[in-house]
């Protein structure tokens, strides 16, 4: 089968599908930007697996169109979407989290964030503030003049960063933040609103080496059902396509 992978825009969770179903034994191609016409017929792709917003079905080609968007099809499936009766659970990404000796002090730290943090009302003054000592990192690809901003974290590094941190700085409703932090081995610590109760649990985890859980979500309940190989397979068996189905969980792995 042929199977290709055309990118509208760069997703992090649409990148994780592309590489859970590249997993299988069929020949893949990949485009993105203008779409090329030529090259499409000459690939003669039996499946198309796209993130253009809004359209029911990948144009030029008459190959079965996976439409990762929220276009309202039986072919359209949602990473955004809850409502939607195809709507694509959270899922753990399963980067990895090697890296080498010398690298440690770049994936270290005290306390983790990866995204704006100023929504963290009342803790991001704390962990900010002149006389704090906690080594506190967070990522942004808008340019933050406060105390811990690092730049830009490429995706495939966020693992790495929750494995190597002290305490994981997450939403309460962020289910796929806590889904990735758990799985790498990370200390959630999860803001409800309540500043008080989450700077105390930093220093818990800072000074004190205190782990938290979150009820009902394990690192083995995730890697059970809760993976990007679960959710691409899960796709392929709604649209009839069983055996590519099959494919994709028995090469549901993790090199950690």
């Amino acid at each position: 089968m042929k199977i290709l992978f055309y990118r509208s825009s760069y997703s992090p969770d649409f990148e994780s599908l592309i590489h859970a179903i590249s997993k299988t034994k069929n020949t893949f191609g990949y485009l993105s930007g203008e779409i090329d016409e030529e090259s499409i017929m000459s690939f003669e792709p039996d499946v198309i697996v796209h993130n253009i917003k809004d359209i029911k079905k990948f144009p030029i080609t008459n190959a079965i169109s996976i439409n990762i968007n929220n276009a309202d099809s039986e072919y359209s499936f949602s990473l955004e979407n809850k409502e939607s009766p195809r709507y694509i659970r959270p899922f753990a990404s399963l980067k990895s989290t090697i890296i080498n000796d010398n690298e440690l002090e770049k994936y270290s730290s005290d306390i983790i964030y990866i995204g704006s943090p100023v929504n963290f009302f009342g803790v991001v003054d704390f962990l900010t503030c002149e006389n704090n000592e906690i080594n506190f990192k967070f990522f942004n690809h808008q340019v933050h003049n406060i105390n811990g901003y690092c730049g830009l974290c490429d995706s495939k590094d966020y693992l790495k960063f929750y494995k190597h941190s002290k305490g994981c700085l997450v939403m309460e409703t962020d289910t796929k933040r806590l889904i990735d932090i758990i799985v790498a081995g990370g200390n959630p610590i999860i803001f409800d609103g309540n500043s008080e109760e989450c700077i105390k649990k930093i220093n818990d985890a800072v000074y004190k080496n205190k782990k938290f859980s979150v009820s009902g979500m394990t690192k083995e309940s995730i890697m059970e059902k809760d993976t990007v190989f679960d959710r691409a397979s899960q796709i392929f068996k709604k649209i009839g396509l069983q055996k590519l189905s099959e494919d994709i969980l028995n090469n549901k792995d993790w090199d950690k």
